[in-house]
């Protein structure tokens, strides 16, 4: 196979072609052209280094080098369009032998997609007079492990460095602002990054950073969703700044993950933002905050407590799911609806108040919290969700508020310490399987002169006396729900 260095000069824009002999055009291992270039001459250097493939029958071979260091680019519309230097959009685009690039001196730009997909990459020079760097521009470099950006670059756009899995450091200039949607997504082996002067961080900019270990910002005013998502080896984050959300799985799957620091401006914490990050003892929740979202500590499993403050307004569905560890929660904020999932599995949760404000308590809200010995509840709560409390095995009676109206199906079921129900004059409807499988459940007091509706299982396996007020005797017995329960009892 045959491999050839060959250096070529132009005087003018648009002779290329007359230098390079077109039957030898694609046996050049390494290129170098200086002059002025047009479109028709970048057209023509494309052609010859942005390839996947040889004929080695023909002798062909790849480009392993390209330097256009004493190269200008010109405006221009021929064959391809190009901007004064400015290293037009994929130009070297899956060159997949290309190992070194060496660009022109004067270029100010590099386009989108330039070096996407060079998975040999990896020495590339960067001229001091670059201030912008395309979308994409070396996304899929796998074989690049460093680069250096010039200080006046002020944007890392989106996707510049994804996929560049080799990348290990880099340090961004204090010019550089903002880093763009996925600007170093999937680089797995990056660990160090120095970017203490970035402001905005975009959706997914750190996702899938396997290595990375520590971030420091200092004045950082957006964190977007997914911004550093499955970061598994990532242990602590420092973001001070003066942003007011975190975005949407912004630490999901950062399992490592032990210390946080965030401002005090934080408003809301997005859906699933710290879900799955397993290590995490400690959160202060800053006195700003309004909103939790679904799934936003779910599966935290050493998380220990949660002092939520009373500017929270809405917490979404599974917040605290699956926080094995949580044994310490202060609700002192102003919501409605305790919302489904809210505190399901938490495990070593012992008590709990809920705030005055809850009217509802949703599905499944405290399943599985086999620990729980004890729930105050609230004047206002009027209804009681679908499973809400069901296998909370260490619960041992329940007094429900004046205002309860409703228990939902299989509120209760399973709640096998539990001894002993309240229930108020307001209640309603006891719904399906609500107090079922609930094998030491002995005496059920009613203070509802007319009977709730029930179904043949809202008490199943319960071997209960119930207690109704006196002179209603006759009201349970000729209901039809209460028809063939036979011990019922008035109270004196």
């Amino acid at each position: 196979m045959a491999q050839n260095t060959v250096n070529v000069t132009v005087d003018s824009v648009g002779q290329l072609s007359k230098k390079i002999d077109d039957a030898k055009k694609f046996q050049i291992s390494e290129l170098t052209v200086s002059g002025p270039l047009n479109g028709a001459d970048l057209k023509l250097i494309q052609q010859i280094v942005a390839r996947s493939k040889a004929n080695e029958k023909k002798e062909e071979c790849l480009v392993t080098a390209v330097d256009l260091s004493k190269a200008t680019i010109v405006e221009g519309k021929d064959a391809m369009k190009t901007k004064a230097n400015e290293l037009p959009a994929n130009l070297f685009s899956g060159a997949k032998g290309l190992l070194k690039a060496t660009l022109p001196n004067d270029i100010t730009a590099i386009g989108k997609g330039c070096f996407d997909g060079c998975a040999a990459l990896t020495d590339v020079q960067i001229p001091a007079s670059v201030t912008a760097i395309g979308s994409q521009a070396f996304q899929g470099c796998k074989s690049l492990k460093t680069i250096t950006l010039p200080s006046s670059i002020t944007i890392i756009e989106a996707q510049v460095f994804n996929k560049c899995s080799a990348l290990t450091d880099i340090v961004l200039p204090e010019s550089v602002k903002e880093l763009g949607n996925g600007a170093f997504e999937d680089c797995e082996n990056l660990a160090n990054i120095e970017m203490a002067s970035v402001e905005k961080l975009g959706n997914n900019a750190f996702e899938g950073c396997k290595s990375l270990k520590t971030v420091t910002f200092n004045k950082i005013t957006k964190l977007s969703l997914d911004a550093f998502k499955d970061c598994q080896s990532l242990t602590e984050a420092n973001l001070p700044g003066s942003y007011q959300e975190i975005g949407d799985e912004a630490f999901l799957g950062c399992v490592s993950l032990t210390k946080l620091t965030i401002p005090n401006t934080i408003k809301t914490i997005g859906s699933g933002a710290f879900r799955d990050c397993k290590k995490l003892a400690d959160f202060e929740m800053p006195s700003s905050l309004e909103k939790i979202g679904s799934h936003a500590f779910e599966d935290c499993a050493s998380l220990r407590r949660a002092l939520i403050p009373n500017s929270v307004r809405n917490i979404g569905s599974s917040a605290f799911q699956d926080c094995t560890s949580l044994d310490s929660v202060s609700l002192d904020c102003m919501i409605s609806d305790l919302p489904t999932d809210a505190f399901r599995n938490c495990r070593s949760l012992r008590s709990i108040d809920l705030p005055a404000s809850v009217k509802k308590i949703g599905k499944q809200a405290f399943r599985e919290c086999s620990a729980l010995e004890s729930v105050t509840m609230p004047v206002a709560l009027s209804y009681i969700g679908e499973e809400a409390f069901e296998q909370c095995i260490s619960l041992s009676s329940m007094t429900f508020p004046v205002a309860v109206s409703e228990i939902d199906d299989e509120a209760f079921l399973g709640c096998s310490s539990l001894t002993s129900v309240e229930l108020p004059a307001a209640i309603r409807k006891i719904g399906s399987s609500a107090f079922a499988q609930c094998p030491a459940l002995s005496v059920v007091t009613l203070k509802s002169h007319a009977a709730p509706s029930i179904s043949k299982n809202s008490f199943k396996g319960a071997p209960c006396t119930f207690y109704v007020p006196k002179g209603s005797d006759k009201n349970y017995k000729t209901h039809k729900d209460w028809a063939k329960v036979s011990k019922i009892k008035e109270t004196k």
